[in-house]
């Protein structure tokens, strides 16, 4: 889901999954292996030891390795060029993160998790991922890929004393209703459209958690300590009611979210949920709800 703050139709800023794999990992990759080979093949053995000996990274220890196993030869190479290409996007071009806040991703994690080995960053802004990616980033916050990455979460103002936290029900009366399945919306940001949600979603149990000021949601973006506390204790609830499968239809900002996640996900799987999914949306207006991802 788009965290509603950069996209506005500016196209160039949204980066998708085949730009970002060429310029972020293919790219690189593809062309520090042709200078390596085009050094191999055409520059002496001397010279690209003496320019290796300029770099700190590279120590005496690879003469003797390529000495011993000539095919570390060419790694060798490798190896320095890949300095020189972290020193020119690092010092020289100056970029630090690997998902700068303003643009907005839409590429698979695997390939953010590769980018950020490759180029040797490892922050960003967890506005410019979508909210389902988020989740996942926040629940496998610990594990390899991601335990590396570091998102920021931007500040937001607390709610105003006059926000309150409005709840809807909807409980299908089908008699093949299946109970082990719950679906929470959560509309704090921007308004669901409640008459577009998901199929899976209306055939089943689901809720709606809206924080209305003066009787209408405002698009500002707060921390609203209520929200966070009610909704985390509507999932524990549904863990005594027999919710196998939690859905999340998230539309509020980075901050609760995490302060969502911190309270109900952080225990290691002690908890009698199964199945958690994180509902995608549209990056652009009407920012309806597309597709379930699996969290775990």
């Amino acid at each position: 889901m788009a965290m509603v703050n950069i996209l506005k139709n500016h196209d160039n800023r949204v980066i998708r999954k085949y730009r970002f794999l060429i310029t972020r990992i293919i790219g690189p990759i593809t062309v520090l292996v042709i200078l390596a080979d085009v050094t191999t093949i055409s520059i002496p053995r001397k010279i690209v030891f003496a320019i290796g000996e300029l770099i700190p990274m590279i120590s005496d220890k690879w003469k003797s390795l390529i000495g011993q196993i000539p095919l570390a030869y060419f790694p060798f190479i490798l190896l320095c060029y890949f300095v020189l290409y972290l020193v020119v996007i690092h010092k020289i071009l100056g970029q630090k993160q690997i998902l700068p806040a303003n643009h907005y991703f839409l590429v698979p994690s695997w390939m953010i998790k590769w980018a950020s080995f490759i180029n040797r960053q490892h922050s960003g802004s967890a506005t410019s991922i979508p909210t389902w990616q988020f989740c996942e980033y926040l629940y496998y916050q610990s594990t390899f890929g991601w335990r590396e990455m570091t998102l920021e979460i931007p500040e937001v103002m607390p709610a105003e004393s006059n926000v309150e936290v409005t709840i809807t029900v909807s409980n299908p009366s089908h008699s093949e209703l299946d109970t082990s399945v719950l679906s929470l919306v959560v509309s704090d940001t921007y308004p669901a459209d409640l008459k577009s949600l998901p199929c899976f979603v209306i055939d089943h149990r689901y809720e709606v958690f809206q924080t209305m000021k003066d009787g209408q949601v405002d698009r500002v973006r707060r921390y609203n300590s209520d929200l966070v506390s009610v909704i985390v204790k509507r999932v524990r609830r549904a863990e005594t009611e027999g919710v196998k499968s939690l859905y999340l239809l998230l539309n509020t900002n980075p901050k609760q979210i995490s302060e969502i996640f911190r309270e109900l996900f952080t225990d290691a799987g002690r908890n009698p949920i199964e199945h958690l999914y994180v509902y995608e949306s549209q990056s652009n207006p009407p920012y309806h709800f597309l597709h379930a991802h699996r969290i775990f």
